[in-house]
């Protein structure tokens, strides 16, 4: 057996890739080790978001990574074959530009070599898309990383003198060794033996982070306080998009806003007949009849005209988020809402442009599309022998025919991609997937973390056995691996409807197979003077992340 040293890469480190993160550190051999990379500098629990931008205490929704971490990291010490070993699991504080085989590319330089009592990563504060110009001389010149991950080019000031500087159309791909004047650990690249793709999806608006800014706490603190003060000053607020964001947004504005004597004109406008319909039908009964009783206006079976809508906002945008905006509908001309503010709550985008341009047969769409990672059963990316998908026409139908095909100028014969070994050593999971029918939750890729962790750990004890040369971990055939297949969970949820209810359709306690639907009350904190501050659910959040101490807790800049 080789005992160099060989890593996962998992990249996304909310509720999926932390998951499978954790999974692999706790049981991957001792020359293994795991590699996180996340562009946040804390975990964001972002199902708390609506709540915070509503009745405040964002700080809460930004727990450290150091408290999962460092446990981690002590207990693979604690076992004494591996004193002085390397660190078992590590956090780059990045975004991921590039994934080619068998390693990736950042955003950013970082050290490997960093002790490990904070993430990898550029000064704390230093904003990720307008780095110094210290660090902008060891980047790609005009290099900054957009929404999708990727470089774009920009005007950016002179570098340091002496620094070493790169012509503005090499790309990051191209760098290289470092140069002599740097110190050789710091790196670009990052290497992977397996790579789990966790980058989940772009939120809506709402829970949507600027780009522009860095992923810091600091900045998610000001973000939803900006939110919070902005339905703080509306009389008038539109909601678009009846899912479970815009029904807590509609129900905590409406209740908290009832209950301290200042009741806001709160609209929820729903493109389809009835809510949730995915789920039993008493939970779209119970979420009618709670914002009846918190009065808020519903408008069902209505679309809006989202271009136009998006443009008003880009205006209002401008002029300091002042000024009414007219919210249209499509079917009716004549038929508008007018509000102060408008939250718009529709769908989420797969967040799977690197995927697209590594393995663009494995998405739906093909290459530059934002269409959902096809896999296996055992949740590595399935790459299509059949080419692109079907072409979708201008009236939204979907074509397969010659003629839609030669528009795009695709070839209506199947493709048959050339095999690539690496594809094997790479899995996808959470919400960019299409898991097989199940629905995109945080419960949905916390499964499948343990479907794809338990299979890379069943496909590394394989390479072990088989692989008893160094080199030859590359040429094991991981095709005779017997997977575990993800069978998806059925459609649950946990929906608080107001500041103090909460509905849920979950498993049965005595038969897992049959779904209940309940209803508890979560009584208000008795510490706060707030309405809208609950009991210690958000302890609980924390305590997940190892982070109990009550100075950890009370510490919420931590």
């Amino acid at each position: 057996m080789t005992t160099s040293s060989r890593s996962v890469l998992v990249i996304g480190g909310s509720y999926a890739g932390l998951h499978a993160a954790e999974l692999l550190a706790q049981q991957l051999p001792s020359h293994w080790s795991v590699t996180l990379v996340e562009r946040n500098t804390h975990f964001n629990h972002v199902y708390s978001f609506p709540r915070s931008a509503v009745a405040g205490q964002a700080h809460r929704n930004f727990i450290p990574y150091t408290g999962k971490l460092n446990k981690l990291n002590n207990q693979a010490q604690s076992d004494s074959s591996l004193s002085g070993a390397h660190p078992k699991i590590r956090l780059i504080n990045a975004s991921v530009t590039k994934i080619v085989d068998r390693k990736v590319f950042l955003d950013r330089m970082v050290d490997l070599q960093q002790p490990l009592a904070h993430p990898l990563s550029s000064p704390a504060h230093e904003p990720i898309h307008a780095l110094s110009s210290s660090v902008l001389a060891d980047s790609p010149a005009g290099s900054v990383v957009t929404d999708s991950g990727y470089a774009s080019s920009v005007t950016t000031k002179s570098p340091t003198k002496g620094k070493h500087q790169l012509a503005s159309a090499q790309s990051i791909e191209q760098i290289g060794n470092p140069p002599a004047d740097r110190a050789p650990q710091q790196t670009f690249q990052v290497g992977w033996d397996f790579l789990v793709y966790a980058l989940g999806s772009h939120m809506p608006p709402p829970l949507h982070l600027p780009i522009n800014q860095h992923r810091s706490k600091l900045n998610g603190v000001a973000f939803l306080e900006a939110q919070r003060a902005a339905i703080a000053a509306a009389e008038k607020i539109v909601i678009v998009g009846g899912g479970a964001l815009g029904i807590q947004y509609a129900c905590d504005i409406a209740h908290r806003y009832q209950l301290l004597g200042q009741p806001k004109h709160v609209t929820l406008i729903h493109s389809r007949p009835a809510f949730l319909p995915t789920f039993k039908p008493e939970i779209g009964q119970k979420v009618k009849q709670a914002l009846a009783d918190f009065g808020v206006h519903v408008v069902l079976g209505e679309r809006v005209n989202l271009a136009k809508l998006h443009a008003d906002l880009e205006i209002q945008k401008k002029l300091g988020g002042s000024g009414k905006v007219v919210v249209e509908s499509v079917s009716n001309e004549n038929k508008h809402w007018e509000a102060d503010l408008v939250l718009t709550c529709t769908g989420q985008v797969p967040n799977t442009s690197l995927m697209s341009q590594f393995c663009p047969l494995a998405v739906l769409g093909g290459t530059g599309s934002s269409g959902l990672i096809r896999v296996t059963r055992g949740l590595q990316i399935s790459p299509s022998r059949l080419g692109p998908s079907p072409v979708e026409t201008p009236t939204g139908e979907r074509s397969v025919c010659e003629c839609g095909l030669a528009s795009l100028q695709i070839s209506s014969r199947p493709v048959v991609p050339k095999e690539n070994p690496v594809w094997k050593r790479v899995f996808a999971i959470g919400d960019c997937v299409d898991g097989f029918g199940a629905i995109k939750a945080g419960h949905v890729g916390w499964n499948q973390a343990e479907v794809a962790a338990r299979n890379i750990l069943a496909s590394v004890a394989f390479l072990e056995r088989n692989a008893s040369t160094p080199g030859l971990h590359e040429a094991v055939d991981l095709d005779q691996v017997e997977f575990e297949q993800y069978v998806p969970s059925p459609p649950m949820i946990k929906l608080t409807l107001g500041l103090h209810r909460v509905v849920t359709q979950l498993r049965s306690a005595e038969d897992p197979d049959e779904l209940v639907v309940a209803e508890k009350t979560v009584v208000p904190d008795p510490e706060s003077n707030d309405p809208g501050q609950t009991s210690s659910a958000w302890r609980d959040m924390w305590g997940r992340y190892d982070l109990v101490d009550e100075d950890q807790i009370r510490d919420g800049w931590a």
